[in-house]
């Protein structure tokens, strides 16, 4: 499992993308054969991030859009890494037209953007 990218979140944690899931991305949701630089910017540049509502250790990373569909959505599977801390790798991602739903984790509704 290589990876191709590694950024930072707005958290500070470390996230990558391995080529074994962008080729699960690609084989789910082809219409993101073009954006894999869309979904590195929803990580460092979300708009939102929200709590997964399945699964415990991932949060869900959104990115607004200028045109349909509205969203890009990245879910993030994190990790505690030595030193403490943590460090997470993109599980799925793809475009939609949906407004998160999850419980919101950033900004906090009290915070500005």
């Amino acid at each position: 499992m290589a990876i191709i990218w590694e950024t930072v979140d707005r958290f500070g944690r470390k996230v990558g993308l391995t080529d074994e899931r962008w080729g699960h991305i690609l084989d789910r949701h082809g219409d993101m054969a073009g954006y894999r630089w869309a979904i590195r910017d929803a990580i460092e540049l979300a708009n939102e991030i929200a709590r997964d509502m399945k699964h415990d250790h991932r949060q869900v990373h959104y990115r607004r859009r200028s045109m349909p569909p509205r969203w890009v959505r990245v879910a993030v599977h994190y990790r505690p890494i030595e030193p403490p801390g943590w460090a997470g790798f993109v599980v799925p991602a793809h475009l939609t037209n949906r407004r998160p739903k999850e419980t919101r984790v950033w900004p906090l509704p009290n915070q500005s953007k």
